[in-house]
Order: structure tokens, then sequence, then C-alpha cells
């Protein structure tokens, strides 16, 4: 039965071809159930009708408990009829004499021993039928499931993975993941175990029903008729339950992205003082999420009194009718485009082989979570190891593999995170390189490289393009310059092609770009250092990771551990542990409400009015065992009434205390949720910079402990609290119940009922979980196919398809096999729940007959009296089941929280001390030294002076991990230096007000960071919007070169923006982002790379802009451009955190003179041969700067030898000195 299955290839490619079919649309279309079945086997057909009737059997065999009830009540009733008999006729004949003649056909206790035997015999014998049938029920459903749903995911992800790149533009991956992981989950849910239980609960109903209508139709007809309202009451509660609750959860998933939002951009928050006001946003999200909480805790209680109402208001219908009974039985368009291969259409081309002949170097390298070798031989699975050398040799990747501890087996992480940008470029590039291509496309595949990695990396490129078409995107000229052909663009249309030097003659477009950029970047003084390979700052990290939107599954899976743990309590406790907390339990949790305890006093009360109820009832229903077997009828149909009108006083007390303590622990909970969430919040909005740099407090783990980790705290408070107290009650007052009317019994049952509470523990938690499990199991599968569909373009480009579809089966295998033992476990679980019942009262019947036989038992109708007291308050504790069930996550969640809450940031952004001095902006760095806190023992500033005066403009450039954007986090106070010291002034920065210095800055960053939110309050973040107005805003976008496009717009400045900007393009966003710096009239301008993202022409307009915006500022930049650095006043190179040369560009003294290690411009253009210089026409004026007036090769340069036009040559990546420039 659970052997395991094969499919053969055709198998799949049917069900993939199918699925092919279906998937494009991603329309929600339903199916029938029938239809959910189109996957299984023969085998799978098979197990169903095994199943199906192992659950008929199971459904029956629940409700033939009231057959073998019947026999017992009957037994009881036949005793005590008999036993008021003999003393009827003993007192009518008054003698002893004539006493046995009138005792003909009355039951005897022989008749009484018989009949309870019997029935400890069925019930024995039944309890096993129902535990083989429950046992096969589940075991067949869950084999079934698993093999259909092999099937499915395996033929799902084959047709997602042969989809083509428009249809992933169309559906996002986003609603992808959703398909992959909710969607197919409720599938199998849908095909499972529950199809079994359906099964079993619609036999439980119709055999109950036949079992009813066969003991007494009329009766039974009027009880049916009291269904619907039982019906109509769990309907309404759910209803109102789902619609409150996706209302609370899209008021929570607000709240949540605001929270997100905020801590993926701290940097941005903080420079420019927006914490208050994100904390403001949160909370008034958090506001109206608790109000939807409360609101959901109100419908609850309601529900759930309603449903008693109705349980309650069926007892006393049935309790009065049936003494009347027993009385009278006695009495957007596309445009088609053709493109050719040696002339053939590529649509005619197999897309495999295709895919083959052509590689690819992206602008964004994207590896997988494997070592950097299987990384490589993504590109070509038949590559040797040294063939993957060279190829690393020629990418100038080598080197730094070498130098990693495990060299090639290094694995690169997370769409390989543990790299830099350029190293994971030259993995890409390497992984290009040994697929042989013989189309080769290099989409700025030399961006992420410093100028003497591009040099090197782009001469071999140069090689390997040989024999091969190559085509290139690129803004940096140095790598199309010898193109056989270039091709202008603008707007999408070709203006202009040629070679470099027809397209310069033409004075063109691309004359124009070629003229307005130069291109630079800063170099070592020796060559064979490899400056790429310095620690970057986790500021660089943290935006190489935040620039990618991941799908809300993935970021899920990336919060969890590398061991695949499979629940989220493992997950709590390894993350208490790094945060270094302690588990807080209820009493910790308590003091934390302090503020809700008269909440929680009036919802206790309540709680344990309720816990009263069963007990209550158990005592009613054993008042009409003793009531129905009085023979005065007379009697016994006004005491029947009357104790039948006392259900009716169960239910309104029910109703009311659900309802109350619903609604006072509802407050007292989701105050503490409100409280716990603004607090935390509030807290981590303060923090230091460090703080976010730990990876236990990444913006992804601390939403998560936002979102979910609080409400699990919530959990200890909520109205399932009330279920314990109550269930406590309930408990405390059977067991006094049970031993007030027979201790003996009562012990028996306190030592065996426990096994049934377990039972319906079992079974409750079965029944609310059980699609829970196999979310875990199935993560290692679905990781691999999520990075295989968020990066199917590198996936498709290396025609990696089977490859991953391979790894997606082979984890999906050991998925199934772990599920056989985990089926058979539950199957057994399962059907000792449903069968524990038959085998404790069996136990009971019996021993109450040795305390009936014995004398032990004064009255025989005390045994039902037990059972029913017993019965009844365990039953009710099983619903405090699943507060116990979360306890443990509460517990730990709850250790986190309120160590978060606890710690202290070093530099407190919401501190209101400190001076508050006018800000001119004379800057001063005094000897200071800085190591990043996650790196202490690697020095990134060493002794640092550096002096920045009024109004001036300063350029920082220097190699990576130099120390350019660290001095930029010092200035903001991200980080307090360890030595020295950072002044404003004169005054040092930490006795200013932190608010007062950073509204006095403004930082325009490499990557800007836009909000969710309109233009307009992207540009006036962290501003009070009655000080700023339209025009002031216009005005602001108008220097930043953007208005134009703003207006143009449909709702112009009310437009969104999107997540992280998405709606609009990288220019438009820094566009913005230089808008936003610019409305805040700052005393300090902050530039770290402030143009970086523009084209040729915008950037040279924004230049300007930035050049007139910063005029009366003191102003930091931060650039390898040439253009944003040709004005500044002071250049100041750094290098392993020090200052190793500074001086001006223009009207520089001699000693001052900028050189070429200052500069660091390249031209790539090749040496003249022989000669060993570079064929230049230039001269150098020795009262000032050199000036080079054009490379005879490439003509870059102006003709006339305009002064502040300069261009210093290197050739290959080494700096030529000066007196080697030969004059024209």
């Amino acid at each position: 039965m659970m052997g395991k299955q094969s499919y053969s290839r055709s198998d799949t490619q049917e069900l993939s071809d199918s699925i092919l079919m279906e998937i494009p649309e991603l329309k929600k279309k339903k199916v029938s159930i029938l239809k959910l079945f189109r996957y299984a086997s023969c085998f799978d057909l098979l197990l169903l009708l095994i199943g199906a009737l192992a659950a008929i059997c199971t459904g029956f065999g629940f409700q033939a408990i009231g057959i073998i009830a019947k026999t017992v009540i009957k037994a009881f009733f036949n005793l005590v009829e008999s036993n008021n008999r003999h003393q009827l006729i003993y007192n009518y004949t008054n003698s002893n004499s004539t006493y046995s003649t009138y005792l003909n056909n009355i039951y005897t206790m022989t008749d009484f021993h018989n009949d309870l035997m019997k029935v400890v015999k069925e019930l024995s014998v039944l309890g096993g039928i129902v535990f083989i049938s429950a046992t096969i029920q589940v075991m067949c459903f869950l084999t079934i499931n698993e093999n259909m749903i092999y099937k499915l995911r395996t033929a799902f992800v084959k047709a997602l993975l042969h989809q083509d790149i428009a249809w992933y533009d169309k559906n996002s991956s986003g609603t992808i993941s959703t398909q992959l992981f909710d969607n197919l989950e409720r599938v199998k849910e849908g095909t499972g175990d529950k199809v079994g239980l359906f099964i079993q609960l619609v036999s439980q109903f119709i055999s109950g029903l036949a079992i009813a209508f066969a003991n007494d139709w009329k009766f039974a007809l009027i009880m049916t008729a009291v269904a619907p309202l039982l019906m109509i009451a769990g309907a309404l509660m759910s209803g109102l339950m789902s619609r409150s609750a996706r209302k609370e959860g899209r008021i929570y998933a607000t709240a949540g992205a605001i929270a997100e939002e905020a801590l993926s951009s701290i940097r941005t928050v903080v420079a420019f003082n927006g914490q208050e006001y994100e904390c403001s946003r949160y909370d008034k999200a958090l506001d109206a999420g608790k109000v939807a909480g409360i609101t959901k805790s109100i419908l609850l209680g309601i529900g759930m009194g309603m449903i008693f109402v109705a349980m309650f208001g069926n007892y006393t219908l049935s309790f009065y009718l049936g003494t009347n009974f027993i009385a009278d039985g006695k009495a957007t368009p596309d445009i088609l485009l053709m493109i050719t291969i040696d002339g053939n259409d590529i649509r005619l081309f197999n897309i495999e082989y295709l895919r083959k002949l052509v590689g690819v170097v992206s602008q964004e390298p994207i590896l997988f979570d494997v070592s950097i070798e299987e990384n490589i031989r993504y590109g070509n699975p038949n590559v040797s190891q040294e063939q993957i050398v060279a190829a690393c040799k020629m990418a100038n990747a080598h080197a730094f593999i070498q130098d990693l501890p495990k060299g090639y087996k290094t694995v690169v992480g997370q769409r390989g995170s543990q790299l830099s940008g350029g190293q994971k470029q030259r993995i890409a590039i390497a992984r290009t390189l040994v697929r042989d291509p013989k189309i080769l496309l290099l989409d700025e595949a030399t961006s992420a490289l410093d100028a003497e990695s591009e040099s090197i990396v782009q001469a071999a490129l140069d090689k390997a393009r040989q024999g091969r078409t190559t085509i290139i995107i690129a803004h940096r000229l140095s790598t199309i310059r010898n193109a056989d052909k270039i091709i202008a663009m603008r707007n999408g249309q070709v203006v202009e092609m040629g070679t470099h030097e027809e397209l310069l003659k033409k004075q063109e477009l691309y004359y124009n770009l070629v003229n307005s950029q130069v291109f630079t970047d800063l170099e070592e003084t020796s060559p064979k250092e490899d400056i790429s390979e310095k620690p970057e700052s986790p500021k660089r990290r943290q935006s190489e990771v935040q620039r990618r939107r991941k799908s809300t599954i993935l970021s899920l899976l990336e919060e969890e551990d590398e061991d695949n743990e499979i629940s989220v309590e493992k997950r709590l406790k390894q993350e208490l542990k790094q945060e270094g907390g302690k588990e807080q339990g209820l009493f910790s949790i308590m003091r934390q409400a302090r503020s809700e305890w008269v909440y929680l006093f009036f919802g206790s009360l309540a709680a344990a009015l309720q816990g009263t109820c069963f007990p209550a009832s158990s005592v009613i229903f054993g008042k009409f065992m003793t009531i129905w077997s009085d023979i005065d009828l007379h009697q016994m149909r006004n005491d029947g009434h009357s104790w039948a009108l006392s259900f009716l006083a169960l239910a309104v007390i029910q109703f009311g205390t659900q309802f109350i303590y619903a609604f006072f622990f509802g407050i007292s909970s989701e105050r503490l949720a409100k409280n716990l969430r603004s607090k935390l919040f509030r807290n981590i909005m303060q923090m230091d910079i460090a703080y976010f740099d730990m990876p236990t407090h990444s913006s992804a783990k601390i939403s998560t402990r936002l979102a979910t980790d609080t409400p699990n705290v919530k959990a200890a408070i909520d109205f399932r609290l009330g279920s314990v107290i109550s269930a406590i009650i309930s408990v405390l007052c059977g067991v006094g119940l049970a031993f007030y009317y027979e201790w003996k019994l009562a012990l028996l049952l306190v030592a065996i009922f426990p096994l049934f509470g377990i039972g319906e523990g079992i079974k409750i938690a079965y029944l609310t979980s059980v699609s829970k499990k196999s979310f875990k199991e199935f993560e290692s599968a679905g990781k691999v196919a999520l990075e295989a569909v968020e990066n199917i373009r590198t996936v498709q480009a290396l025609t990696l398809e089977r490859k991953f579809y391979r790894i997606f089966c082979e984890h999906l295998d050991k998925t199934r096999k772990s599920s056989t033992m985990k089926a058979f476990t539950q199957s057994l679980t399962y059907g000792f729940s449903m069968s524990i019942l038959h085998f404790l009262v069996a136990a009971t019947f019996r021993f109450a007959l040795y305390l009936i036989e014995n004398h032990k038992m004064d009255d025989p109708m005390n045994t039902l009296r037990v059972l029913f007291g017993m019965y009844f308050s365990i039953s009710s504790a099983s619903f405090a089941s699943s507060y116990f069930s979360g306890y443990s996550k509460t517990k730990l969640a709850a250790g986190i929280i309120f160590k978060m809450l606890s710690e202290k940031p070093n530099v407190n952004s919401f501190n209101q001390n400190g001076k508050k001095p006018n800000i001119n902006g004379f800057i001063s760095f005094n000897s200071v030294e800085f190591a990043y806190p996650q790196r202490k023992s690697m020095k990134i500033l060493r002794s640092l002076d550096l002096s920045v005066k009024p109004g001036q403009t300063v350029a920082l450039v220097g190699p990576s991990g130099c120390g350019k954007s660290t001095a930029i986090s010092l200035l903001e106070r991200f980080y307090d230096p360890m030595n020295g010291k950072v002044s404003i002034d004169g005054i040092d920065l930490n006795d200013i007000n932190i608010f007062h210095f950073r509204s006095n800055m403004a930082l325009v960053s490499q990557e800007p960071i836009l909000f969710d939110c309109s233009i307009k309050e992207n540009i006036i973040y962290g501003l009070d919007p009655s000080e700023t107005s339209q025009e002031n805003i216009e005005k602001a976008c108008k220097t930043a070169n953007i208005h134009k496009l703003i207006t143009e717009l449909p709702q112009g400045y009310e437009t969104r923006v999107g997540e992280k900007g998405t709606q609009l393009s990288g220019g438009q966003k820094q566009r913005i982002a230089i808008a936003r710096a610019l409305i805040r009239n700052p005393k300090i301008l902050l530039l770290d790379e402030a143009t970086s993202a523009l084209d040729a022409e915008s950037e040279k307009v924004v230049q300007e802009a930035l050049d007139r915006a910063r005029a009366g500022r003191t102003c930091i930049t931060i650039a390898h451009r040439l253009s944003t650095i040709v004005n500044a006043d002071i250049i100041v190179v750094l290098k392993n955190g020090v200052v190793i040369e500074k001086g001006g560009m223009k009207g520089a003294q001699p000693t001052t003179v900028v050189t070429p290690k200052l500069l660091g411009l390249f031209c790539a253009c090749p040496t003249p041969q022989g000669q060993g210089i570079p064929n230049v026409q230039g001269f150098r004026n020795r009262t000032e700067t050199l000036r080079v007036q054009r490379c005879l090769t490439c003509k870059i340069g102006r003709s006339g030898g305009v002064p502040r036009e300069l261009c210093f040559l290197y050739v290959k990546g080494y700096p030529y000195p000066v007196a080697a420039l030969r004059r024209g």
C-alpha cells in the first residue's frame, strides 16, 4: 500500500504539457472534486476505494456508541425500576409470604450483569474496529495525497521552467510562488486525508440520522428541525470571523509593509530624521488593527455564544419532548519583431539548442546558493577543473577565489550574498566563458569592476569574443570603443550607427555622449594589488541585497536557518539563543500587560462562571436518569419539564459569559499586541545603524518579529486563556461531582480519563493543523524551484532548466520517503484518538458492575452521573488544548521580544539632549579611527585627518573599502568613532543634538531609496508638510531636472512610486532623491555617487543643478566620474583609511599639482607600437595643472586646450608619469 510509485518521462511530459495549457493566464478557475484526482494512478484509485470504505466504517463505528448507550441506559433504568417495584410490591403485600408471587417478569441483577457485560464486550470490539478503520483511512488518503502531489508538483515546476520570458513579464514571481506553495498546498489539502475525514463525517451524519429514525422517527423528526439552528449559527460565525480576519489581516499587512519599508531603508530614514514619522505611521496602522482585532473577538464571543445557545436549546427541546415521549410510551497591444540568426527566424530554433549557443553576462549577476565551482559548472556541466581555473583567470577571479578559505568550494549564499558585486560579476563572466558560446551578450558586463580589474577583464573579453558574434550594452565607452558597429539609441529608436571614428565625425548623439562623459575609476599605485578585494562596508552589502525584490514566500524561506529546521518553534529557539535572551512565561507577560489587569480580571471571572456550565449540565443529565425511572408518570412529567427548562438558563449563562470573556480578553490581548509592536518598533527605530548590521537584526527578521512573534506573545492572554480558566474550573467541578457521587469509580476515571483528554487534543490538533505539517517538508525542494523562477533569465540563458528540474525532483523524492513514516505515525495517532473513548467507557462500566454486584455502590445511577460529570468536564477541557499547543512558541517569542525591548542604543536617534548651535558647515575629522562593530579587527579608518571649510566642496576618491562612505556614515553619526572625534563648527558631534544636525544635512546616496507613497510625500519626507509649499517642491524638482516628467504623469505629484520606487526608472528615482535633498536647504550636502544612475545627458543637466545647489554650502561628494568632481575645491585621495594625497583641479600651486594617482582617469586606447607611451597631444604648464588636449587615437578631449577639460591617460590600467607624455 505504501510502495514507491514510479512515473515515466512520458507521464510527466504529458502532465507538463497539460499544465502548460492551463498556466498562462493564472486565472482562478474552480474544478470539481473528481478533477482533483486526475493525476491519480490505478494504485491510487484502489487506495481511494479502500480508504473511503474505511472512513465509512469509522463514521458508523463512532455513532454506534449510541446504539450501545441505549442498551446501557435501559439496563440501568430496568435495574432502578425493578428496585422501585420490589419496594412497591413489598409495601403493597406488607408480607414476605406473598412477596415472591409478584416477582415474575421483574428485571433481576443477573439480567443486569448479562446486559452490562454484553455492552463491555461490544464497546471493546467496536473500539478495535474503529481503531483499525481510522488508521487505514488516514494511511490510504495520505498515501494517495503524496503520490498525486508529487506528480502535480513536478509537472508544475517543469511547466514553469519551460515558459518564455514574456510569460514571466506578465506574471510576477510572487504570484508564481503563491501557485507553487499556497495553491498547491490547498490542492494537497483537498485531495488528502481531509477527503477521508469528509467521507467519515458524512457517514457519521447519515448513520446518526439512521440510528435516530430507527429508534423513534417522530422524535428524530422533531430534533432534525433544530439542526438548522446549529448550522446557521456555525455558518454565521464562520462568515463573520473570516471576514473580520481578512480585514484584520489587510490592516496588519499594511502595518507590516510600513515597518519593512522603514527597516529596509533605515539609513535613509535616519538621515532624513524620519523615525518619528515612521513610528506615527506604524502606530496609526496598529490602532486600526487593534480595533479590527477587538471586533473579531466580539464576533467570536457572539458566534460561540450562539452555538452554545443552539446546543443547550436543543437539550431543552430534547429533554422536554423526550419526557413526553417516555410518559406516553409508558401510558497593452504587442509589437511583433522578427529576429534572425544566419537568416533563420529565431522562433524556429529549438530553444535549448539556441540558448546553448548564447552566452550572457548581465548587468546584475545572478549566482545560486551553491559553491563557486558549481556556479561555474552551471555554464557547462562537462567542463574540467583546469578549464574552470582558466576561465576564472581570464575573468580576473582566480586570485580572490584562491584567497577564500575553501577556494572554489566556497558556498556563495543566496543570490551570491557572501560576495561583493565585483566578485559576483567576475564569476558570472567565468561561467559564461566556460560555455564557449557562438554568440556573446554583454549587458554592462564590467560595470561592477574597478578600473584596474575592468581593463584586465575587458582585455580578456576582447580575446574571448574573437570569432564570436558579440552584442554589448554599455555606458562606459571604453568597453565599446573597439566594436565593429556602435548603435546609438534614444527613446527606443536607432538614431545612428557606425564605428567609433565614423560616429565621432558625425558629431551627433554619440559624439555628445563621448564629450559629456569621462570614464574613470581609481587605481592603486601598484598594478598587482587587487583593490576590489577590500571588504565592503555594511552599507554597500545591504544595498546590494536590497536592490533585488523578493517574493513573500522566498523571503519567508530565507528567514529559516540553513539546517532546514521543521518548525517555527525551532526558529524561535535559535533566534532566542542568538539574541541572548531567556524564555518568558505567562507571569512575565502578565507583568508586561499590567495596564490590562482590569480587563483580565473581568474576563477571568466570566470564564470561571462559564466553566461551571458543563458540570451543571452533567448534573441535569444525571437528574433525568432518576426522573425517567420514576414509575409515577405525573411526577415524572412535571419534573422532566422543569429540569428541561433549566437548560435554557444554562444557555443564557453560556452566551453571556462567552461574550464577556471573549470581549475582555480580546481587548487585553489586542492592547498588549499593539503596545508591544509600538514599543518594539520605536525601540528599534532609535537604535544606531550598527544594530542593523547584525545578521540577527536584518529587516526581514525584525519584520517577522513584529508581524508574527508579537502575536505569539499576545496569544498568552487572548480568548484562549479564558478557555483555559473555564476548562480548569470545569474539570475541578466535574471531578468534585464525580467524587461526591461515587469516589471509588471517580478514582478509576481520574486515572484513565486523561487518556480521553489526550485523544481529544490529538483529534482537535489534527483537524485544525493537518495542513501545516508539509510546508517545511517541502522547503528544500521549494527553495530550488523558487531560486530557478526568481532567476529564470539566467537559468534559461544557461539552459539549466533540466538540471534544476532534476534537483527539484531529488529533493521531492526525499520528502516523499520521509512522509511514509510520518503518515504511518499520524494514522496510528488518529486511530487512537477516535477509539480511546470506546475502551474507557467499557472499563468504566466493567468496574461499575463490580461495585454494584458487591454492594459497594448505594445508587447504580451514580455510575451514569459520575460518567456524565467526567465526560462533559473533560470534553470542555479539550477546547483549551489549542492554548497549550502554542504556549511554547509564546514563551520563546516573549523572550525575544522582551530582550529586544531591553536593549539600549549607543547612538539614540530619539535623544533630545545636546546643543543646537547655528550650523555653518565647518567639518573636521581629527585622528579618527573606526572599525565596523561586526568586524572590529579590521580598521577602515586609521587616524583620518580632514578639514572642510564652510561653503567648500570636497571630493573623496579612492579604491573600494578605503573609507569614503564610512566617513559620511560617521558624519551622519550612523556610528561613533573608536578614537578621535568628528566635529562641526568646532563642536564635537557627540555634543550636538542629533536631530538638529541631521536637519541641517542632506544625503543623496548611490542607490536612491524611495518609499511606497506619492512623489510629493517622498520629496518632503522628514519635513513638516504644513511648512512646505508646493512652489518650493516644484522648484526643487526643476533644479533636479524631474519636474517636467512628473507633470506628464496622470496624477502628477500625487503619483505613487511603488515599493522601493519600482514604478520609476533608476534615473528618475535618483532625481527625485536629489529633489528631496535640495528642498531641505541643507547647510551640508552629502553626495554619494549622486549621479551614478543617470545617463550622460541627464547627468550633465543634474550635475549643473547640483553645482548650483551646493553654492554657499559645505559639500562632500564621493565620485568616480570626473564630471562630478571637476569643479571640486579639493580632491582628497583615501587609501586604507588615511589621506594619502589632496589637491585641486584648477588654480592649484605646483606643490598640489593633480597627479595620475589622484585623478585615476584612463583611456583604453592601445599604445603605439614600440613607443611604450600613449599616443597623445598635450602640454604641461609648471605653474598650472596638467592639461591634456586629446588622445590622437580615440579623440577624447577637446581641441584648443580648454583649461578646465582635463584627461590624464591610463593605458591598460597602468598610469603613465607626467614626464613620459609627448608634447603636441
